[in-house]
């Protein structure tokens, strides 16, 4: 466990009260810190350890503190429960700090990371990638990518896509298709997505005071639907930022729809409610129930080019013309991704696409950088 981790309830004592000016308790707050603090010291206690026997017992302190800081951070989020019956506009902050308290003891029940493994060479072995996606979630060193949606032919970037990046210690980036796999065995795919839903909701909060007509598009994996009390909970929490809709898109695998039970279903519908809209990505067949989706809220279908460009080449292309005009008809606007090169845009153009994303329009990019 790291100190980060452990000392997140005091860190989120303080900013709370001071941003918000809530009375919660002198004794609480004072509390939660000596908890976090005694923990981290005995985090510092055990990574100096020499002996085997000396960390066990280090770690076995370390848990019963943690369930006592536990216990702290839940004291704070009844304090705040109890201060937004009188102050409705906390309401929002309530629920993100539940919401965020769910993500925390989620990562608190991994495993707690080795010490001393190195990181300076770029083929990492499995466990090493592990132990950095752990450590990343839990040090705040998941970065956030954004690959730019052009509009077609105009070539204008209209939205980004957000990913996300796991960085070592020495810097050393690490992509998805290393460390997913891994993630997912291990259990930790739903940390890593719900860690990147929060990351895009700050980003579009930042991004409205510029613009209002960029999107940001983000992808809800089947691990996240799958863990139904916090779906709901993040449901609820966009509820109460519902000025976010205009500019959030979420994503969801044509495949993944297709296991959707009808509690997620729901769930998925009170967001769409609410005005946010979903993409379809991942599509195999363009043939797609333009009309059912419409009214799912679905307003955006993605499609690989090649796969595009196979369909309109194959005997039922002479069909392409029926499913665009339903498209446009439910008001499905058409991305073409895996975009890398001019010649093959230029057999995209010739189907009149909505928009285009890949490498030619931009590789995914640290946020800082993309522009």
């Amino acid at each position: 466990m790291s100190p980060m981790t452990l000392i997140l309830p005091a860190i989120a004592y303080l900013v709370l009260s001071a941003a918000l000016g809530l009375t919660l308790g002198p004794a609480m707050g004072l509390a939660a810190f000596g908890a976090a603090a005694g923990v981290h010291g005995l985090w510092l206690a055990a990574r100096a350890t020499e002996t085997a026997d000396e960390g066990k017992r280090a770690l076995a302190q370390i848990r019963r503190e943690l369930a006592a800081a536990r216990e702290e951070a839940r004291g704070i989020l009844e304090a705040i429960e109890s201060a937004a019956r009188t102050r409705p506009d906390l309401g929002h902050v309530m629920t993100e700090v539940r919401v965020l308290q769910g993500l925390v003891e989620k990562l608190s029940g991994q495993p707690v990371p080795k010490q001393g493994v190195a990181v300076s060479a770029p083929s990492f072995a499995d466990a090493q990638i592990l132990d950095i996606v752990r450590d990343a979630l839990r040090e705040n060193r998941v970065e956030l990518y954004v690959q730019p949606i052009v509009d077609l032919p105009q070539r204008r970037r209209r939205h980004f896509e957000c990913f996300s990046r796991m960085r070592a210690p020495d810097g050393t980036l690490i992509g998805p298709d290393r460390y997913l796999p891994l993630a997912e065995s291990a259990g930790l795919v739903s940390a890593i997505d719900n860690m990147l839903l929060f990351r895009c909701v700050q980003l579009v909060r930042r991004m409205q005071g510029t613009s209002t007509d960029v999107g940001v598009f983000v992808n809800i994996s089947e691990h996240t639907l799958a863990d139904t009390r916090f779906f709901s909970e993040f449901v609820s929490f966009m509820a109460q930022n519902a000025e976010l809709a205009h500019n959030l898109v979420f994503e969801l695998a044509e495949s993944h729809t297709r296991r959707l039970t009808e509690t997620q279903w729901a769930e998925l519908d009170r967001l769409g409610s609410i005005g946010f809209r979903f993409s379809m990505d991942q599509v195999t067949d363009i043939d797609v129930e333009s009309y059912t989706l419409a009214k799912r809220n679905f307003r955006f279908v993605k499609i690989e080019a090649r796969k595009l460009l196979d369909f309109a080449n194959s005997a039922r292309g002479s069909a392409f013309a029926r499913i665009r005009a339903a498209m446009m008809d439910a008001k499905l606007a058409l991305i073409v991704e895996k975009i890398e090169a001019e010649p093959l845009l230029v057999e995209i153009l010739d189907l009149e696409v909505d928009y285009g994303q890949g490498f030619l329009f931009g590789e995914p990019r640290p946020l800082k950088e993309a522009k």
